[in-house]
């Protein structure tokens, strides 16, 4: 699958949302991706993706910088661009997505220019919500209303809308088509042995320490002067006497990169994670899942909670008693809770086991990326069937007797909806009353010069593969269904309701055969082999070359090169006289 991102968070491996789409998006297969975005610190990372940068122009960048940016940011958030730029419809179409990719959450203009884009390539629009609109988010107080009114509508408008957590779901209400998808944390590779700290007792955080979180970790060392911590994060906000007092006890380790992170952190004792009070955070705490609590899971330390009791991370540690959690607001609690943890080492053990449980349970990165590429998959191939309709609609209406035009509609019906499924030679066109099914991850090639009568049928189930070769003829009411595979060769001739099947039930005991699943074989046709009408072929046979099969026969057993089968009344099989 191609995405097209066009968002301000690009996937990088930094932190937050960028880095839970560059685990999804980047390190994994599933799939390959372009990148429109107006961040330029993607020029300081070794990308393997194509990408472009664009900019607000000069008299925006001016503005930014002036007095009137609450204004001008405003101004984008509720109107946009009232035209799509060339250059990005020209990048969409070189790289020829199956859908855009936008971040929702934050709501910036390039949300606004990724709607503009999907209905302008008639794509669907994949819309992840994993903050609140206002966090972090520059505007004007009087627009305020405005801008979370475009957020909402937004939010209804995607054909597929992500969110990071059942707050964020809860709060921006029902959607014809959403996931609930927790941010991507790191995998767990490998255990380590934890053992409980008995006398030295250190305590490591990693993350932001601009906004709420700067201030509260300030008071909480503060209140536990007698505990040592490891501090590393960036955009710090405490006052310039802690700065000195935290530097001189070595406590800040400034910011460093994931693997170095996960190495310190696996070497404290137990891990901190702060979620802000009051009212100004509330929203973004409810609705947001922090992804340094899931990496948190990974590094298989203890972990101690202080923040409100709505916040996402907190319900979900409460419900596996999988953190000591504090939503006291109250710096002194927090340390009563810090003591109480580090006085009790089998506490300490019991918070690692139930957060590896809540890991595999709930958090596996897996299984989570195994449901967005669910969910993206099926939001592609509605929007290519609804185009599709769309198509055949219009062509139906403007020349409904001409069976054709019909033929090449559905040709094309199965182009796109099997894209990188379906193989096939330019010449092919598939009846209008031809069947064709094919489950995900299997494939069907036909070769050139194939004829296919209608009311035929092919189907595949499971990772099948179906294999024809050229000039093969099928008359109609022709059916082939495979579960493993089944490969024809060249020049093969099919009569009127010919059967191939690969697979069998199972039917060993007395329950319901529909209950014991299939046996299945590969089968395989030979060169230049005529197949009478009304013959069924069975798993597990191979039929060699040059061979004809009379009409009526059930073929259950391999037929030698350069023989008849007929039923006179019994099967017999006889070799062909020159």
């Amino acid at each position: 699958m191609r995405i097209l991102f066009i968002t301000n968070t690009p996937p990088l491996p930094t932190q937050g949302g960028a880095m839970t789409f560059f685990r999804h998006f980047v390190e994994r297969d599933d799939f390959e991706i372009a990148v429109v975005t107006d961040d330029k610190s993607i020029k300081q990372h070794n990308v393997v993706y194509p990408y472009k940068i664009i900019n607000p122009g000069r008299l925006g960048t001016r503005i930014r910088n002036s007095r009137l940016h609450k204004l001008e940011q405003s101004y984008r958030r509720i109107v946009g661009v009232r035209k799509l730029h060339s250059s990005i419809l020209k990048f969409a179409q070189e790289f020829e997505p199956d859908a855009i990719f936008t971040v929702g959450g934050s709501w910036t203009w390039m949300a606004i220019i990724a709607a503009k884009a999907a209905r302008k390539l008639q794509l669907p629009l994949i819309g992840s919500f994993n903050d609140w609109w206002d966090y972090c988010a520059t505007y004007h107080s009087n627009t305020a209303y405005l801008i979370e009114k475009r957020f909402r509508s937004f939010y209804k408008k995607c054909d597929l809308a992500i969110c990071t957590s059942e707050g964020m779901h809860r709060e921006l209400g029902p959607h014809k088509n959403t996931v609930i998808l927790y941010p991507s944390g790191a995998k767990l590779t490998e255990r380590t042995n934890f053992t409980p700290a008995l006398s030295k007792f250190v305590i490591g955080f990693g993350g932001n320490l601009g906004d709420w979180y700067g201030p509260m970790l300030e008071r909480l060392i503060d209140a536990t002067p007698d505990i040592e911590y490891k501090i590393f994060g960036f955009n710090p906000s405490w006052s310039s006497s802690f700065d000195k007092k935290i530097k001189s006890k070595d406590f800040y380790k400034g910011s460093v990169n994931f693997d170095l992170l996960k190495q310190e952190m696996q070497k404290c004792n137990a891990l901190l994670l702060l979620m802000g009070f009051g009212a100004s955070c509330a929203m973004v705490e409810k609705t947001s899942f922090k992804t340094k609590f899931l990496d948190y899971l990974t590094f298989q330390r203890p972990i101690i909670l202080w923040g409100p009791d709505y916040c996402s991370a907190a319900i979900a540690a409460k419900e596996f008693d999988s953190a000591e959690v504090c939503t006291i607001n109250d710096a002194k609690a927090a340390a009563t809770t810090i003591y109480n943890l580090k006085n009790s080492p089998v506490r300490q053990a019991e918070l690692v086991r139930n957060a590896q449980t809540m890991y595999n349970e709930r958090f596996n990165p897996d299984n989570l990326h195994q449901l967005l590429v669910k969910s993206i998959s099926k939001t592609i191939k509605t929007n290519r069937v609804k185009m599709i309709r769309q198509c055949w609609l219009f062509l139906g209406l403007v020349s409904i007797k001409l069976g054709h035009l019909r033929n090449i509609l559905k040709h094309t019906y199965y182009k796109y909806l099997y894209k990188g499924q379906l193989q096939h030679s330019k010449d092919l066109r598939l009846p209008y009353q031809f069947d064709l099914s094919l489950s995900p991850d299997s494939k069907l090639i036909i070769a050139e010069g194939c004829y296919f009568s209608p009311y035929g049928r092919i189907e595949t189930l499971k990772k099948a593969l179906i294999e024809i070769s050229s000039g093969v003829y099928f008359n109609r009411h022709c059916s082939i269904v495979a579960m493993e595979k089944i490969t024809i060769g060249e020049n093969c001739l099919f009569g009127e309701n010919v059967k191939i099947y690969d697979h069998n039930h199972r039917f060993k005991s007395t329950s319901l055969i529909k209950d014991q699943g299939y046996t299945t074989a590969p089968i395989t046709i030979g060169r230049n082999v005529w197949v009478g009408s009304d013959v069924t072929i069975l798993k597990g046979v191979t039929v060699g070359d040059n061979s004809v099969i009379g009409a009526g026969c059930v073929i259950s057993e391999n037929i030698p090169a350069n023989h008849v089968v007929s039923r006179q009344p019994a099967l017999s099989i006889e070799p062909i006289s020159n």
